[in-house]
C-alpha cells in the first residue's frame, strides 16, 4: 500500500522571492557613483530622496540614472525577465521599467521599519516589483541583550501572510556582499538596526521599484 501512494507539494500560494550573486564591477560602479554624490554638497540634495522613504537612516540617495541603466541592461533584466516568465510562461516581457533606484547608507542604530513599496493611490506610480542589493557590510557586534539564538543586527526579514503549523509568515535574512533579492512591491519588509565598535561604520545597500510590460501579443494568454 505504502509504494502506491503519491504525492506533490504545489505552490498555488505566497510569493517567491528570487536571489542571484551581482558581479563586482556593479558593486564597484554603484559605490563610486554614492561616493561621488556624497561627496559634492549640491549634487547630494539634489539626489536626496529621503523624503520619499520610509527608512531611519542616515543617507539616501538616488543611484545617478546613466549607472542604473548600464546594469539595468546588462543584469537586472535578465534576472526580472526570468523571474516574471517563471510566473507567466506563456506571456513574455516586452520590458521593465524602473520608476526609481536608491541607495541606503545606515549607520550603528539607524533602522527601517515594517513597509512595503506600493502606492495604490497612484495605481501610475504602483510598481510590480522591488529589490535590495548589498554592496557594503560592516563588521557588527551582537547587542548587550541580543540573543544567541536570534540575533538579528542589520538583517533584513520579509513578511506575508499568516502562520500556521505549515507555514512560515516570516522570512529572516542575513545580508553577504553581493548578495542580490528581488521580490514583489507589496511584500512587507523590514531592516533590524545594528551594532558596531565604530560610530561610523556603514551599512549601504541599495533598491529600486519596477513595473513590468507584457509584450501585447502575449499579455491576454492565460498562465
Amino acid at each position: 500500500m505504502k509504494d502506491k501512494i503519491e504525492c506533490k507539494l504545489l505552490k498555488p500560494f505566497g510569493s517567491t522571492i528570487a536571489k542571484s550573486t551581482m558581479p563586482k564591477e556593479l558593486i564597484d560602479d554603484f559605490l563610486k557613483d554614492l561616493y561621488d554624490i556624497r561627496q559634492n554638497p549640491e549634487k547630494a540634495k539634489q539626489y536626496a530622496y529621503g523624503h520619499r522613504l520610509a527608512g531611519q537612516v542616515y543617507k539616501e540617495l538616488l543611484i545617478s540614472p546613466d549607472i542604473m541603466l548600464r546594469w539595468k541592461q546588462k543584469y537586472f533584466d535578465h534576472i526580472i525577465r526570468h523571474y516574471v516568465e517563471a510566473h507567466y510562461k506563456n506571456n513574455k516581457m516586452a520590458k521593465c521599467v524602473i520608476q526609481s533606484a536608491w541607495t541606503n547608507t545606515q549607520k550603528p542604530n539607524d533602522y527601517n521599519p515594517l513597509h512595503t513599496h506600493t502606492h495604490f493611490s497612484n495605481k501610475a506610480l504602483n510598481p510590480d516589483l522591488s529589490c535590495v542589493g548589498y554592496l557594503k557590510i560592516p563588521k557588527m557586534i551582537p547587542y548587550n541583550h541580543s540573543k544567541e539564538h536570534h540575533q538579528v543586527g542589520g538583517w533584513i526579514e520579509f513578511c506575508e501572510g499568516s502562520e500556521n503549523i505549515f507555514n512560515n509568515a516570516n522570512y529572516l535574512v542575513q545580508p553577504i556582499l553581493g548578495d542580490y533579492y528581488l521580490f514583489p512591491a507589496n511584500m512587507k519588509h523590514i531592516v533590524y538596526p545594528f551594532a558596531s565598535d565604530d560610530d561610523n561604520a556603514e551599512r549601504i545597500s541599495f533598491s529600486f521599484n519596477t513595473t513590468v510590460i507584457f509584450d501585447e501579443m502575449t499579455q491576454y494568454e492565460q498562465k
